[in-house]
């Protein structure tokens, strides 16, 4: 790589990553109250009670995503050195799940927000509106198909860019491949309303294999010549 100031400011990102995925999992596993991780009218009335765990949570989506997308341009051009048209197909689904999740979270923290106190405050037709509001499919990011699906197609992608690339370990790539499997079957998960299978994929993948990804992703980068 030959902008080393882009290649160290990559690594402080991925390491950002993978910190702010790892206490996002953390938090949303643990602390963020089970009703908000559901559908309206239980949402909005947990919300209400207890709101901060919640916009933390979404604030760290936006911080690692944006990261994230600092360090997917950054490794663009040693993968681009065997297969420049597969390194630009992983760039494209990089930029777009990062800014698709950032956009999409951005949106959910104001959304959350503006329809729990409409939902306390408003006469029954209202709270209707607000439940049906919150309990349809975000108009940017619908059943995260960017944060899951786009994420999980990036990562399988750049896994396999990985093992073939020769700068990168070869372990990163299995791990990204693995990660990348993980988050297609949370977007199944996702999208057919399995919460079991989304906390138990969710858990593993957010605690474990997407921080080491992204922690090894930026050891890599910061100890490169």
């Amino acid at each position: 790589m030959h902008d080393k100031s882009l290649q160290k400011s990559a690594a402080i990102a991925a390491s950002i990553v993978g910190l702010t995925s790892l206490v996002f999992g953390l938090l949303f596993l643990f602390v963020v109250p089970a009703a908000q991780k559901g559908p309206a009218p239980e949402a909005l009335r947990s919300y209400a009670v207890d709101p901060t765990p919640i916009q933390i949570a979404l604030v760290l989506v936006i911080v690692g995503s944006l990261s994230a997308l600092v360090t997917i341009v950054a490794m663009y051009h040693p993968l681009s050195q065997k297969h420049p048209a597969w390194a630009l197909l992983a760039l494209i689904l990089g930029a777009a799940f990062t800014l698709l999740t950032a956009l999409d979270a951005t949106y959910t923290v104001f959304l959350f927000s503006s329809l729990s106190h409409l939902y306390a405050t408003g006469n029954a037709a209202l709270k209707s509106s607000m439940v049906l509001a919150w309990n349809s499919p975000s108009p940017v990011n619908p059943y995260d198909f960017a944060e899951f699906f786009l994420s999980g197609l990036w990562l399988l992608v750049t896994g396999g860019l990985i093992t073939r690339s020769g700068y990168f370990p070869r372990i990163l790539g299995y791990l990204g491949l693995l990660a990348g499997v993980g988050q297609i079957l949370l977007f199944i998960s996702t999208f057919t309303a399995t919460l079991p299978l989304i906390l138990g994929i969710g858990g593993v993948g957010a605690i474990i294999v997407g921080p080491a990804f992204w922690l090894f992703v930026s050891y890599t980068l910061w100890t490169k010549k």
